[in-house]
């Protein structure tokens, strides 16, 4: 985030909750630091997201804020008796 800081994106981010809600759940948000932030959910519609995240109202709101998004996905962990697998 270089134009906004964390709690201005978080504003931003939650004005589109009904949107999010089609999309994902479980959603939790944290600050790294003041212009880092990060989304841990639980995509329900990956084409919508997809959709969503291509979209040129999406990409003029990155540009004005000076947003980028790394996405990466995490699989299922299997707790055993000697933690994670």
């Amino acid at each position: 985030m270089k134009k906004i800081n964390f709690q201005a994106w978080k504003l931003l981010f939650d004005s589109d909750k009904e949107i999010h809600e089609k999309m994902m759940k479980n959603t939790m948000i944290g600050m790294v630091d003041d212009k880092t932030g990060i989304i841990v959910t639980e995509v329900t519609n990956h084409t919508m997201l997809s959709q969503f995240m291509n979209s040129d109202d999406f990409k003029d709101m990155e540009k004005t804020f000076g947003i980028t998004h790394e996405i990466y996905r995490l699989n299922d962990l299997i707790l055993t008796s000697k933690g994670f697998s």
